[in-house]
Parts: structure tokens; C-alpha cells; sequence
């Protein structure tokens, strides 16, 4: 298994990835979903290194030694400890997030399959009127419909492009199978 999938942080990562094209794609999440998320988001920030050494400075221009050291101090456990108490947390966050995201798994990916559908029929409706796998040079002698058909369906292939990943992205958080045995995709 590749190293990244294991990591907790990189899984969450994906998932809010996923979550966020569906949400782009008209789904929704729950209260409990955007507190945990909002929660893990406080959780990863904490003071930059910048505000570290600021401190650090500001200490030093008060000449008091326990201060610097104090400053110096929490420098350290700030960029040492937390990063080793995100990776705990995280292991706990990645199932919390998946759970509360089940109460609006199965109605997101019916809207995100809805969306797609309606996408992948405008593209078939832009089929219908004009070749969409022509040459833009052979598109100046076709009708106005037929050269509006032509460009739109640029951009409706780009949006069922982007409606796809929102719809692997939903189906999988819905639970249904989107690979075959060898991790291939089903779609």
C-alpha cells in the first residue's frame, strides 16, 4: 500500500477534497460535518514560525532571561509536539468525518447524479445537433446552431468532466463500489 494512503492527514485531505466537489456539485453536509471540520481546521494552524521568533524576539528585548527561555520553549513543543499530537488526532478525526458525513451520503449522490445526468444530456443534445469531434476549421462553414452546439459542447464536456469526480467522489462515500478488484475504476 502506497505510504500516503495510510497517513491519516493525507485520507482526510482526499475526503474533504471529495466533500468539496460535491458540495460544488449542489450536496450538503451536516452541522456535525462542518464542526468537525471546522474543529480540524484549528486543530493544523497554530502559531507560524514567524510568530514564533517574533515572541522570541520580544522576549529577548525584555532582557530577562526565564522569559527568553520561556519564549525559546514554547517555540519548540509548537513545532515539535503538535505535529505529533495532529497525527493522533487525526487517526480519531478520519472515521468521526465519515460518520457524520453518512447522514447526507445517499441524497448527495443522488443530486451529484442528477447534475451529472443532466450534463451528460445537454452534451448528447449538442451531439445530436452537430459533430463535436470536429475540427474547428470545418466548424466556420456549419450553421448557427450547429457552431453554438460545436462550442458549447467544450464546455459541457469540461463540466461532466468535473461532474464525474464529484460522482466517484459521492458514490464512494455512499458506500457503492467504484472499482473492480485490480483498483480499476468502474465508470
Amino acid at each position: 500500500m502506497d505510504p500516503a494512503l495510510s497517513d491519516p492527514t493525507y485520507r482526510i485531505d482526499s475526503l474533504l477534497h471529495d466533500v468539496d466537489a460535491i458540495v460544488a456539485s449542489g450536496g450538503r453536509v451536516s452541522e456535525s460535518f462542518t464542526r468537525i471540520v471546522n474543529g480540524w481546521e484549528a486543530a493544523k494552524t497554530g502559531p507560524t514560525t514567524a510568530d514564533l521568533e517574533a515572541r522570541i524576539l520580544e522576549a529577548i528585548a525584555t532582557g530577562d532571561a526565564v522569559v527568553v527561555e520561556q519564549a525559546m520553549t514554547a517555540a519548540t513543543v509548537a513545532t515539535i509536539t503538535r505535529s505529533k499530537i495532529r497525527e493522533r488526532i487525526a487517526r480519531t478525526i478520519l472515521p468521526a468525518l465519515r460518520q457524520a458525513y453518512a447522514s447526507t451520503a445517499a441524497a448527495n449522490y443522488s443530486t451529484v447524479a442528477e447534475h451529472y445526468d443532466e450534463a451528460a444530456a445537454r452534451l448528447t443534445a449538442c451531439a445530436s445537433a452537430t459533430d463535436v469531434t470536429a475540427e474547428a476549421e470545418r466548424i466556420v462553414a456549419l450553421s448557427a446552431k450547429e457552431r453554438s452546439a460545436w462550442l458549447d459542447s467544450a464546455v459541457i464536456a469540461a463540466e461532466l468532466d468535473a461532474q464525474l469526480a464529484a460522482l466517484m467522489g459521492a458514490a464512494s462515500l455512499a458506500g457503492i463500489q467504484t472499482t473492480d478488484r485490480s483498483g480499476a475504476l468502474l465508470a
